[in-house]
């Protein structure tokens, strides 16, 4: 049967292609899928192979009946950077916001990409400035996936992020257990400050920390094998202090940190136990994934989280 206006979300990783259909209900099991691809065809978030990618993406529209969809696609945090800037009001006498920030890349705002493209949040303002979050990727890396989606007759095209997905996954299940609370938009999450978000998957780290639920810092890092506990750890300390004395001139510090362990999921580490020992300075737990309803070990792998999270958005 063909399923029109269904909602998939798409998760590009190194490897494989995670897709959520539909979204989370307490009436049936949400269909989640993982298809590897072979080495190379995805690297860093761009496509390298597209008939190959192509292919897959037709043939889980194909298997899956969908007709008139949208998609959803999360973005890496490799792939999407984020820069709080203060806007001086009299500036804007002249330009309006979008064409000053676009007359300051390059110049006082910096990302490694050629052809950024942006999108951007006035957090706050007082008398002579505006406080805006600017969220900047790559539109050459923007466009190869909507040209790769509208190839399969697919047209309804939206983005999310791995770091507001993981954010959403953490106060949807965590705080809710397994209450699915519908949104349409992620306001409706609680807000609060100081919460550090850590997420391990292989060798990389990637932190943010998000102060009412703006994304005040974030970083990825590949790291070294050797001793990587302590290095998360070290990493994580640094970071809480940077957060507390240089972001807040010591008047806020981290109240929470939650840490997503995409290598082992529900089973035990020796990342956890070597964590669980150095950070006794921090209220620290670990994301509890059986509160998914849908969670089986098998489903220990990050892009299949981050689409289920973003199609909780819905």
């Amino acid at each position: 049967m063909i399923k029109n206006n269904t909602l998939w979300s798409v998760f590009f990783s190194s490897g494989a292609i995670s897709y959520s259909i539909g979204v989370p209900s307490d009436d049936k099991e949400q269909v989640i899928g993982f298809v590897p691809f072979e080495p190379e065809a995805i690297k860093k978030g761009y496509i390298k192979r597209p008939k190959e990618i192509q292919q897959i993406l037709k043939s889980i529209k194909t298997e899956h009946h969908l007709s008139g969809d949208k998609v959803r696609i999360v973005l890496t945090g490799e792939n999407l950077l984020f820069k709080k800037i203060a806007i001086e009001k009299s500036i804007l006498k002249i330009k309006d916001m979008r064409d000053y920030i676009e007359s300051q890349l390059g110049t006082s705002i910096h990302f490694p990409f050629d052809s950024p493209t942006f999108d951007y949040y006035v957090i706050d303002e007082d008398e002579e400035f505006y406080n805006v979050l600017v969220s900047i990727s790559d539109s050459n890396l923007i466009e190869d996936y909507v040209d790769m989606f509208e190839s399969i007759g697919t047209y309804k095209i939206e983005f999310d992020n791995s770091y507001m997905a993981t954010y959403r996954l953490f106060y949807y299940y965590q705080k809710h257990g397994e209450k699915i609370i519908p949104a349409q938009e992620d306001y409706f999450i609680p807000q609060s400050t100081g919460e550090m978000f850590v997420s391990i998957y292989h060798n990389s780290l990637t932190i943010a920390i998000f102060d009412q639920m703006i994304p005040v810092f974030t970083m990825l890092e590949v790291l070294e094998d050797s001793d990587f506990s302590d290095m998360v750890a070290q990493y994580i300390e640094r970071i809480a202090n940077y957060y507390q004395y240089n972001i807040h001139k010591g008047t806020h510090k981290i109240n929470h940190i939650e840490i997503f362990d995409y290598n082992s999921c529900q089973q035990p580490s020796q990342t956890k136990q070597g964590l669980n020992k150095k950070l006794t300075d921090f209220n620290t737990s670990f994301f509890d994934f059986s509160l998914i309803k849908s969670y089986k070990d098998s489903l220990c792998h990050k892009g299949n989280f981050m689409v289920l999270a973003a199609s909780l958005k819905e």
